[in-house]
Protein backbone atom coordinates (compact mmCIF):
# COMPACT_ATOMS: atom_id res chain seq x y z
CA UNK A 1 0.00 0.00 0.00
CA UNK A 2 2.81 2.16 -0.93
CA UNK A 3 1.79 3.70 -4.17
CA UNK A 4 0.96 6.93 -4.47
CA UNK A 5 -2.24 8.68 -4.75
CA UNK A 6 -3.69 8.81 -8.64
CA UNK A 7 -4.17 11.68 -10.93
CA UNK A 8 -7.84 11.53 -11.57
CA UNK A 9 -8.90 10.43 -14.82
CA UNK A 10 -12.43 12.29 -16.12
CA UNK A 11 -14.78 9.43 -16.73
CA UNK A 12 -13.45 6.76 -15.15
CA UNK A 13 -15.40 4.78 -12.72
CA UNK A 14 -13.21 3.14 -9.97
CA UNK A 15 -15.27 0.60 -8.33
CA UNK A 16 -14.13 -0.39 -4.45
CA UNK A 17 -14.49 -3.72 -3.51
CA UNK A 18 -13.57 -4.87 0.09
CA UNK A 19 -12.75 -8.46 0.58
CA UNK A 20 -12.96 -10.72 3.92
CA UNK A 21 -13.22 -14.56 3.47
CA UNK A 22 -15.77 -14.88 0.71
CA UNK A 23 -14.00 -16.87 -1.66
CA UNK A 24 -17.04 -18.71 -2.62
CA UNK A 25 -18.81 -15.33 -4.38
CA UNK A 26 -15.60 -13.42 -5.57
CA UNK A 27 -16.44 -14.80 -9.35
CA UNK A 28 -19.05 -14.18 -9.59
CA UNK A 29 -18.44 -10.35 -8.23
CA UNK A 30 -15.71 -9.75 -10.14
CA UNK A 31 -16.96 -10.94 -13.60
CA UNK A 32 -19.98 -8.64 -13.21
CA UNK A 33 -17.86 -5.81 -12.68
CA UNK A 34 -15.50 -6.39 -15.38
CA UNK A 35 -18.11 -7.04 -18.02
CA UNK A 36 -19.70 -3.78 -17.41
CA UNK A 37 -20.89 -2.13 -20.62
CA UNK A 38 -19.59 0.93 -19.56
CA UNK A 39 -15.88 0.61 -20.33
CA UNK A 40 -14.26 2.87 -18.83
CA UNK A 41 -13.96 1.03 -15.12
CA UNK A 42 -11.32 0.16 -12.64
CA UNK A 43 -11.37 -2.47 -9.95
CA UNK A 44 -10.01 -1.48 -6.66
CA UNK A 45 -9.99 -4.89 -4.43
CA UNK A 46 -8.72 -5.13 -0.74
CA UNK A 47 -8.66 -7.86 0.55
CA UNK A 48 -8.99 -7.20 4.49
CA UNK A 49 -6.79 -9.73 6.01
CA UNK A 50 -9.18 -12.85 4.71
CA UNK A 51 -8.12 -15.87 6.10
CA UNK A 52 -9.37 -18.39 3.08
CA UNK A 53 -8.45 -18.37 0.03
CA UNK A 54 -9.86 -14.52 -0.91
CA UNK A 55 -6.39 -13.25 -1.35
CA UNK A 56 -5.39 -15.77 -3.58
CA UNK A 57 -8.39 -15.32 -5.80
CA UNK A 58 -7.89 -11.84 -5.87
CA UNK A 59 -3.94 -11.79 -6.95
CA UNK A 60 -5.18 -14.11 -9.97
CA UNK A 61 -7.73 -11.45 -10.99
CA UNK A 62 -4.74 -8.48 -11.24
CA UNK A 63 -2.93 -10.87 -12.82
CA UNK A 64 -5.64 -11.34 -15.95
CA UNK A 65 -7.07 -7.81 -16.08
CA UNK A 66 -5.16 -4.25 -15.92
CA UNK A 67 -8.12 -2.71 -14.83
CA UNK A 68 -7.34 -4.14 -11.16
CA UNK A 69 -5.52 -3.01 -8.36
CA UNK A 70 -5.46 -5.50 -5.27
CA UNK A 71 -4.28 -4.27 -1.53
CA UNK A 72 -3.76 -6.73 1.21
CA UNK A 73 -4.23 -5.22 4.85
CA UNK A 74 -4.71 -6.55 8.25
CA UNK A 75 -7.71 -7.31 9.21
CA UNK A 76 -10.01 -3.95 10.62
CA UNK A 77 -12.88 -3.94 8.76
CA UNK A 78 -14.86 -2.75 5.92
CA UNK A 79 -14.93 0.64 6.56
CA UNK A 80 -10.54 0.84 6.86
CA UNK A 81 -10.72 -1.33 3.48
CA UNK A 82 -13.27 1.32 1.76
CA UNK A 83 -11.16 3.86 3.05
CA UNK A 84 -7.55 2.40 1.26
CA UNK A 85 -9.89 1.79 -1.71
CA UNK A 86 -10.99 5.70 -1.82
CA UNK A 87 -7.16 6.72 -1.21
CA UNK A 88 -6.23 5.27 -4.51
CA UNK A 89 -8.96 5.64 -6.41
CA UNK A 90 -8.28 7.44 -9.62
CA UNK A 91 -11.65 8.09 -11.05
CA UNK A 92 -14.01 10.98 -11.20
CA UNK A 93 -15.99 8.85 -10.08
CA UNK A 94 -16.85 6.75 -7.29
CA UNK A 95 -19.25 3.15 -6.63
CA UNK A 96 -18.46 0.41 -4.55
CA UNK A 97 -20.28 -3.60 -3.93
CA UNK A 98 -19.85 -5.86 -1.67
CA UNK A 99 -17.97 -9.03 -2.49
CA UNK A 100 -20.72 -11.22 -2.05
CA UNK A 101 -22.69 -9.51 -3.96
CA UNK A 102 -23.20 -8.72 -7.97
CA UNK A 103 -24.40 -5.99 -10.57
CA UNK A 104 -26.35 -5.68 -13.44
CA UNK A 105 -24.05 -5.74 -16.59
CA UNK A 106 -25.39 -1.93 -17.42
CA UNK A 107 -25.64 -0.75 -14.24
CA UNK A 108 -22.51 1.70 -13.95
CA UNK A 109 -23.80 2.58 -17.81
CA UNK A 110 -27.59 3.30 -16.42
CA UNK A 111 -25.84 5.75 -13.31
CA UNK A 112 -23.17 7.45 -15.49
CA UNK A 113 -25.79 8.12 -18.09
CA UNK A 114 -27.64 10.46 -15.67
CA UNK A 115 -24.93 11.76 -14.22
CA UNK A 116 -26.07 15.27 -15.44
CA UNK A 117 -24.46 18.54 -14.57
CA UNK A 118 -26.05 19.32 -11.26
CA UNK A 119 -26.38 16.16 -10.19
CA UNK A 120 -23.81 14.69 -7.94
CA UNK A 121 -25.11 11.29 -6.55
CA UNK A 122 -27.60 8.77 -8.78
CA UNK A 123 -28.81 5.64 -7.31
CA UNK A 124 -30.83 2.13 -8.57
CA UNK A 125 -32.45 -0.12 -6.42
CA UNK A 126 -31.53 -3.43 -5.54
CA UNK A 127 -33.17 -6.83 -6.10
CA UNK A 128 -32.83 -8.73 -2.78
CA UNK A 129 -31.76 -12.25 -3.55
CA UNK A 130 -33.10 -14.61 -0.51
CA UNK A 131 -31.66 -18.35 -0.82
CA UNK A 132 -34.66 -20.65 -0.70
CA UNK A 133 -36.58 -17.65 0.06
CA UNK A 134 -38.76 -14.92 -2.21
CA UNK A 135 -36.30 -12.41 -3.75
CA UNK A 136 -37.75 -8.80 -3.88
CA UNK A 137 -36.71 -5.63 -5.23
CA UNK A 138 -36.34 -3.00 -2.71
CA UNK A 139 -35.66 0.94 -3.50
CA UNK A 140 -37.52 0.93 -6.92
CA UNK A 141 -39.67 4.10 -7.60
CA UNK A 142 -40.47 2.68 -11.05
CA UNK A 143 -39.18 5.79 -12.70
CA UNK A 144 -36.57 8.05 -12.85
CA UNK A 145 -36.58 11.35 -10.52
CA UNK A 146 -34.93 13.72 -9.65
CA UNK A 147 -34.41 14.77 -6.02
CA UNK A 148 -33.27 18.42 -4.53
CA UNK A 149 -30.92 17.88 -1.75
CA UNK A 150 -33.58 18.47 1.43
CA UNK A 151 -35.59 15.72 -0.77
CA UNK A 152 -32.69 13.37 -0.67
CA UNK A 153 -32.38 13.62 2.98
CA UNK A 154 -35.96 13.04 3.52
CA UNK A 155 -36.25 9.89 1.64
CA UNK A 156 -33.22 8.69 3.43
CA UNK A 157 -34.65 9.29 6.78
CA UNK A 158 -37.79 7.41 5.80
CA UNK A 159 -36.08 4.58 3.90
CA UNK A 160 -38.35 4.82 1.20
CA UNK A 161 -36.83 5.95 -2.25
CA UNK A 162 -33.14 5.98 -1.32
CA UNK A 163 -31.42 3.30 0.76
CA UNK A 164 -28.21 4.18 3.08
CA UNK A 165 -26.27 1.77 1.01
CA UNK A 166 -23.27 3.45 -0.46
CA UNK A 167 -23.62 0.34 -3.04
CA UNK A 168 -26.25 1.53 -4.65
CA UNK A 169 -24.90 4.71 -5.97
CA UNK A 170 -22.86 6.48 -8.04
CA UNK A 171 -20.91 9.46 -6.72
CA UNK A 172 -18.56 12.16 -7.61
CA UNK A 173 -15.11 11.90 -6.12
CA UNK A 174 -14.99 15.18 -4.72
CA UNK A 175 -17.53 14.51 -2.25
CA UNK A 176 -15.43 12.32 -0.51
CA UNK A 177 -12.79 15.16 0.17
CA UNK A 178 -13.31 15.31 3.48
CA UNK A 179 -15.71 12.42 4.39
CA UNK A 180 -14.32 8.97 5.12
CA UNK A 181 -16.35 5.88 6.57
CA UNK A 182 -15.87 5.59 10.16
CA UNK A 183 -12.74 2.38 11.50
CA UNK A 184 -14.35 -0.21 13.91
CA UNK A 185 -18.27 0.18 13.19
CA UNK A 186 -20.44 -1.49 11.64
CA UNK A 187 -23.81 0.22 9.68
CA UNK A 188 -21.30 2.35 8.49
CA UNK A 189 -23.06 3.60 5.55
CA UNK A 190 -25.94 5.26 7.22
CA UNK A 191 -23.87 8.53 8.86
CA UNK A 192 -21.38 8.60 5.54
CA UNK A 193 -24.33 8.41 2.85
CA UNK A 194 -25.96 11.12 5.04
CA UNK A 195 -23.15 13.57 4.69
CA UNK A 196 -22.73 12.80 1.33
CA UNK A 197 -25.86 13.62 0.24
CA UNK A 198 -26.15 16.33 2.59
CA UNK A 199 -23.00 17.74 0.60
CA UNK A 200 -24.74 17.27 -2.66
CA UNK A 201 -26.71 19.96 -4.52
CA UNK A 202 -29.09 17.32 -6.41
CA UNK A 203 -30.01 13.25 -6.16
CA UNK A 204 -31.11 11.35 -9.40
CA UNK A 205 -32.82 7.80 -8.93
CA UNK A 206 -32.73 6.03 -12.56
CA UNK A 207 -36.16 4.28 -10.92
CA UNK A 208 -35.03 0.38 -11.46
CA UNK A 209 -32.85 -2.35 -9.77
CA UNK A 210 -29.68 -3.05 -10.95
CA UNK A 211 -27.88 -3.83 -7.60
CA UNK A 212 -28.00 -7.87 -6.43
CA UNK A 213 -27.75 -7.92 -2.75
CA UNK A 214 -27.76 -11.28 -1.87
CA UNK A 215 -28.20 -12.62 1.24
CA UNK A 216 -27.07 -15.62 2.80
CA UNK A 217 -26.51 -17.17 6.57
CA UNK A 218 -23.91 -15.51 8.80
CA UNK A 219 -23.41 -12.74 6.50
CA UNK A 220 -23.86 -9.00 7.81
CA UNK A 221 -26.47 -8.07 5.63
CA UNK A 222 -28.55 -11.49 6.94
CA UNK A 223 -28.59 -9.37 10.24
CA UNK A 224 -30.63 -6.78 10.07
CA UNK A 225 -31.80 -7.06 13.36
CA UNK A 226 -28.77 -7.95 15.18
CA UNK A 227 -27.31 -6.82 18.08
CA UNK A 228 -24.38 -5.49 16.15
CA UNK A 229 -26.68 -2.40 15.00
CA UNK A 230 -26.09 -1.15 18.18
CA UNK A 231 -24.13 1.70 16.04
CA UNK A 232 -27.27 2.22 13.63
CA UNK A 233 -29.01 3.65 17.11
CA UNK A 234 -26.19 5.90 17.80
CA UNK A 235 -25.55 7.12 14.31
CA UNK A 236 -29.52 7.80 14.03
CA UNK A 237 -29.08 9.57 17.15
CA UNK A 238 -26.38 11.62 15.66
CA UNK A 239 -28.36 12.29 12.52
CA UNK A 240 -31.54 13.72 14.34
CA UNK A 241 -29.12 16.38 16.25
CA UNK A 242 -27.67 17.31 13.34
CA UNK A 243 -31.29 17.22 11.13
CA UNK A 244 -31.98 19.46 14.07
CA UNK A 245 -29.90 21.73 12.77
CA UNK A 246 -29.71 21.45 9.52
CA UNK A 247 -32.78 20.86 8.59
CA UNK A 248 -35.11 21.73 11.05
CA UNK A 249 -38.83 21.09 9.01
CA UNK A 250 -37.09 17.23 8.93
CA UNK A 251 -37.24 17.07 12.94
CA UNK A 252 -40.23 14.43 12.80
CA UNK A 253 -38.50 11.75 10.01
CA UNK A 254 -35.66 11.94 11.96
CA UNK A 255 -36.80 11.06 15.14
CA UNK A 256 -38.74 8.63 13.38
CA UNK A 257 -35.89 7.01 12.04
CA UNK A 258 -34.39 6.78 15.51
CA UNK A 259 -37.09 5.50 17.60
CA UNK A 260 -37.33 2.70 14.58
CA UNK A 261 -33.45 2.09 14.87
CA UNK A 262 -33.97 1.76 18.49
CA UNK A 263 -37.20 -0.96 18.27
CA UNK A 264 -35.30 -2.85 16.05
CA UNK A 265 -32.14 -3.00 18.06
CA UNK A 266 -33.96 -4.02 20.99
CA UNK A 267 -35.79 -6.73 19.15
CA UNK A 268 -32.15 -8.11 17.83
CA UNK A 269 -30.83 -8.19 21.39
CA UNK A 270 -33.98 -9.83 22.42
CA UNK A 271 -33.33 -12.99 24.63
CA UNK A 272 -29.92 -12.60 24.73
CA UNK A 273 -30.18 -10.46 27.99
CA UNK A 274 -26.87 -12.16 30.14
CA UNK A 275 -24.66 -10.42 26.67
CA UNK A 276 -26.42 -7.19 26.22
CA UNK A 277 -28.08 -6.64 29.51
CA UNK A 278 -26.67 -3.28 30.08
CA UNK A 279 -27.49 -1.95 26.59
CA UNK A 280 -30.69 -3.29 26.49
CA UNK A 281 -31.25 -1.28 29.60
CA UNK A 282 -29.83 2.14 27.87
CA UNK A 283 -31.91 1.24 25.13
CA UNK A 284 -34.81 1.02 26.96
CA UNK A 285 -34.79 4.34 28.94
CA UNK A 286 -34.22 5.97 25.90
CA UNK A 287 -37.28 4.45 24.09
CA UNK A 288 -39.04 6.07 27.54
CA UNK A 289 -38.49 9.27 27.16
CA UNK A 290 -39.53 9.33 23.11
CA UNK A 291 -42.53 7.18 23.65
CA UNK A 292 -45.01 10.16 23.68
CA UNK A 293 -43.44 11.59 20.94
CA UNK A 294 -43.37 8.34 18.69
CA UNK A 295 -47.01 7.82 19.20
CA UNK A 296 -47.77 11.32 17.96
CA UNK A 297 -45.14 10.92 14.80
CA UNK A 298 -47.09 10.96 11.69
CA UNK A 299 -44.08 9.23 10.04
CA UNK A 300 -44.01 6.48 12.68
CA UNK A 301 -46.59 3.40 11.02
CA UNK A 302 -49.24 2.47 13.31
CA UNK A 303 -47.42 -1.09 13.76
CA UNK A 304 -45.31 0.56 15.49
CA UNK A 305 -46.79 2.81 17.55
CA UNK A 306 -48.91 0.01 18.73
CA UNK A 307 -45.58 -1.26 19.91
CA UNK A 308 -44.82 2.01 21.51
CA UNK A 309 -48.14 1.59 23.43
CA UNK A 310 -47.89 -1.50 24.55
CA UNK A 311 -44.54 -0.83 25.83
CA UNK A 312 -45.54 1.84 27.75
CA UNK A 313 -48.66 0.75 28.85
CA UNK A 314 -46.70 -2.75 30.17
CA UNK A 315 -43.24 -0.75 30.92
CA UNK A 316 -41.55 -4.61 30.13
CA UNK A 317 -42.51 -6.76 27.27
CA UNK A 318 -40.69 -9.44 25.03
CA UNK A 319 -38.98 -7.77 22.14
CA UNK A 320 -38.53 -10.90 20.14
CA UNK A 321 -42.31 -10.69 19.94
CA UNK A 322 -42.65 -7.66 17.81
Amino acid sequence: MRQKERVIEKGLVSVIVPVYNVEQYLERCFESILHQTYPRIELIIVDDGSTDGSGKICDYYRQIDTRISVFHAKHEGTSKARNIGLQFAAGEFIGFVDADDYIADDMYESLIDNMHNGIDIVCCGRRCVVPEGKSHNAYCIGAVRKFSNQEAVEELLLLRGISCSVCTKLFRRELFHDIRFPVGKTCEDLPVTYKLIKKSTNVLHIGSAKYYNCYRENSRSSHAADARWMDYVVFARDILLDVIEEYPQLARQAEARYILNTLITLKGISGKEEIYAKAKFRLELMLQRMVLRGLLNPFIQESHKKVLLKYKILKNIDWASI
